[in-house]
């Protein structure tokens, strides 16, 4: 009998084999859904097949990540409630878990599409409180809830966030000159320029080196530009200095902020700041400079110095990509600035409009 057991065995397991296609097992839901999601953007096929895992293998490990794949499809679709109860469901079912974690910050993700931004800051505020002993979490909540506490104009509250930041003493000591920057640019877009000076200045004698302390002196140029234009051009020759020193020497763009979003330059495909060939750090420190101009309003000279490296990287596709998208950023830049100084031109000239009206009417 245990004879013909196993052999009736042996011929379900050869079955199962030649007729695969048929017989469905966790892990070929699990790949078709997830290839549905993330290679053919088929979300709705995609939801079917993380539902039928979830109703037949709801204890599986890959429950966790099949129920918040569910959660980012429901999202894409804009279906944001069933977005949010795949959120709650996975928070509450892997509580303490990296999976809970993931589940928060994806539900304060579709709070914020749908602009409920309060409610998102409720549920990082309760989060950053029970998380601050875990370093890597509670710093990505603290930069998280700073950038939501900027977009609802709250000023005053990001700016606690950052010096929270500042004052922890577990902090990552590569995000410590970022949050510096962040302070500052808060400080200097409410008028506290002596404070946003300040800042800028204690990132290059704290962080001499890194990214930021290069920036912090193109922020301070910024600063300078009306009241003191000469040390306004002084301060940001010193950081053109900086970034072309960067291309020529590959240890200059590895300090402490090499790894993270720095607020220099965005990512350059192909290009990691711990090991770029030559070339590759001259685009990046040209993109640098480039930014530099930029932020300081001298488009021009930006455009101009895109409109070289364009044509020195023709054979480099990638390369030449991300300098035709940076040259249309700034140009969209200039264009959007030209029409502002445009607008307030007028709305002075309104005024004294009126004024000449008023004088000659009888």
């Amino acid at each position: 009998m245990n004879r013909q057991r196993g052999i009736l065995s042996l011929c379900l397991l050869g079955a199962v084999l030649l007729l695969g296609c048929s017989v469905e097992v966790p892990e070929q839901i699990f790949i078709e859904g997830m290839n549905a999601l993330n290679q053919e953007g088929n979300f709705i096929y995609a939801l079917v097949q993380f539902d039928k895992f979830l109703s037949q293998y709801p204890d599986h490990e890959y429950a966790p990540t099949v129920l918040l794949s569910k959660a980012r499809c429901h999202w894409a679709l804009k279906e944001y409630e069933e977005a949010l109860a795949a959120c709650d469901r996975a928070a509450a079912s892997y509580g303490g878990t990296n999976k809970e974690i993931e589940a928060v910050f994806m539900k304060c993700g579709i709070l914020q599409a749908q602009d409920r931004l309060s409610d998102a800051i409720e549920i990082l505020e309760q989060l950053r409180g029970r998380m601050s002993g875990v370093v890597w979490i509670y710093q990505d909540i603290s930069m998280q809830l700073a950038g939501l506490y900027e977009r609802m104009e709250q000023p005053e509250k990001a700016l606690a966030v950052y010096d929270a930041l500042i004052d922890s003493t577990s902090v990552e000591a590569r995000l410590r000159p970022t949050v510096h920057i962040l302070k500052g640019k808060t400080l200097a877009r409410q008028g506290r320029e002596a404070e946003a000076r300040a800042t800028f200045d204690a990132i290059g004698q704290q962080f001499p080196g890194t990214d930021e302390a290069i920036w912090a002196n193109v922020e301070i140029s910024r600063l300078m530009q009306k009241e003191d234009p000469e040390s306004a051009e002084a301060y940001l020759q010193e950081a053109i200095e900086a970034f072309r020193q960067m291309a020529k020497a590959p240890e200059a763009a590895t300090g402490v902020a090499a790894d993270a979003t720095t607020a220099v330059v965005g990512a350059v495909p192909g290009m990691t700041p711990g090991g770029m060939t030559a070339p590759q750090r001259e685009l990046l420190a040209s993109l640098g400079i480039v930014r530099a101009y930029a932020y300081t309003n001298r488009y021009d000279q930006a455009i101009e110095l895109l409109e070289d490296l364009k044509n020195r990287y023709l054979q480099d596709p990638q390369a030449f990509q991300a300098i035709t998208m940076e040259i249309q950023e700034i140009r969209r830049q200039q264009q959007s600035e030209n029409q502002a100084s445009q607008d307030a031109q007028a709305q002075e000239a309104m005024p004294s409009a009126a004024t000449a009206v008023r004088s000659v009417s009888p």
